[in-house]
């Protein structure tokens, strides 16, 4: 089977929705969509992911999509998330400037009604920098794949576990992440909600 190429997304959304319904209830989807498309076919595509396939977040990837988080053509980006009542995930860290977590607190501040999870969470270099966002910005949630122990337990100190979420950014380092949460003192109530709950309530997945 050929690969799609970074010019049809939709194919790929297609492919992810097929094995969406076939793990049903294990496996949702993320629309990944490019803020350059023009407007009206960025929302069609959009509609499609969450009225059709059911999807539950969408992502920018400001290295990815090399945008900045702050450029008019992201505008859409929070809207469409606002209509849709997704949350929105923002790769953080690797692809600086344009992904430095700081830039996601002018669009949090205005969609408070939007959640904005820092995939990342700085990549360890700008841990600090999505620590201070998440402080000023309540709809801010920190996923901290690739991060030091010490950062994630600095992050569950400083803005609590209800907002610290699993990730593992790709299957084979998920036991490395776990590994993480589990030494360093966490409370059984707190690995369940980083684990669990925190995924359960931001992606709405009424498990």
């Amino acid at each position: 089977m050929p690969q799609p190429t970074l010019e049809d997304i939709p194919s790929v959304h297609r492919r992810i929705a097929a094995l969406s319904q076939r793990c049903r209830g294990r496996i949702h989807g993320m629309a990944s969509l490019d803020p350059w498309l023009e407007e009206a076919a960025y929302i069609r595509q959009a509609d499609v992911c969450f009225r059709e396939y059911g999807f539950v977040a969408l992502k920018l990837h400001p290295l990815g999509h090399n945008i900045s988080p702050l450029s008019p053509l992201c505008e859409k980006v929070y809207e469409t998330a606002r209509a849709y009542r997704v949350p929105v995930l923002v790769h953080t860290g690797v692809g600086a400037p344009n992904a430095l977590p700081s830039l996601m607190i002018d669009p949090a501040k205005r969609y408070p009604d939007v959640e904005f999870v820092l995939c990342h969470a700085g990549f360890a270099v700008y841990s600090d920098e999505a620590i201070v966002a998440a402080k000023y910005c309540d709809n801010i949630v920190l996923e901290p794949s690739w991060c030091q122990t010490y950062m994630i337990k600095k992050m569950v100190d400083t803005i609590g576990a209800a907002r610290v979420l699993l990730g593992s950014d790709h299957l084979t380092n998920l036991p490395v992440e776990l590994v993480k949460y589990q030494s360093i003192g966490l409370s059984e109530a707190e690995l369940e909600a980083i684990f669990f709950h925190n995924a359960n309530r931001i992606f709405n997945l009424q498990l």
